[in-house]
């Protein structure tokens, strides 16, 4: 049996699954038995390949019905960070003491196309405050002083 049809069986049973850095993450936890716990243990390797190879295809607006944690360096940052599909998935990640963002933080930086530096700001005060990206508004410049 190859990981794509491990993936595919354990989702017609009624499971999802998600990577998190070199986990599987499972869900609901209460359908994981013996059987498929030895299953994954046995093909993690190529099944963290396939989870992967099929984030590859994700849009942003699918993103939210998966149950993802994708973990991601970013070269604007500088710095590793967490994607996730929903809150659910965050919690499980938040003990790493990365920053994550979710698909709807993710929407507002693309539709506001946000230039590096102002990424970096977003990026700063979430980290700071813990908070999330909920809009953006331009900045408003302040008129120097004249003498």
């Amino acid at each position: 049996m190859n990981a794509t049809s491990i993936y595919d069986l354990l989702q017609a049973k009624g499971l999802t699954l998600g990577i998190a850095g070199d986990k599987i993450r499972i869900s609901p936890p209460e359908l994981v038995n013996d059987e498929i716990k030895a299953l994954i243990q046995e093909h993690k390797d190529d099944l963290i390949k396939e989870i992967r190879r099929r984030v590859e295809m994700i849009t942003l607006d699918e993103l939210p019905d998966t149950a993802l944690a994708i973990k991601v360096y970013s070269r604007v940052l500088g710095e590793d960070i967490y994607i996730c599909s929903d809150v659910a998935m965050k919690k499980q990640v938040e003990g790493e003491g990365l920053v994550v963002y979710l698909p709807r933080e993710l929407k507002v930086i693309h539709q506001n196309r946000l230039k590096p530096e102002d990424i970096i700001e977003c990026h700063r005060f979430k980290k700071e405050f813990d908070g999330a990206i909920t809009s953006t508004k331009p900045k408003r410049h302040r008129a120097g002083k004249t003498s």
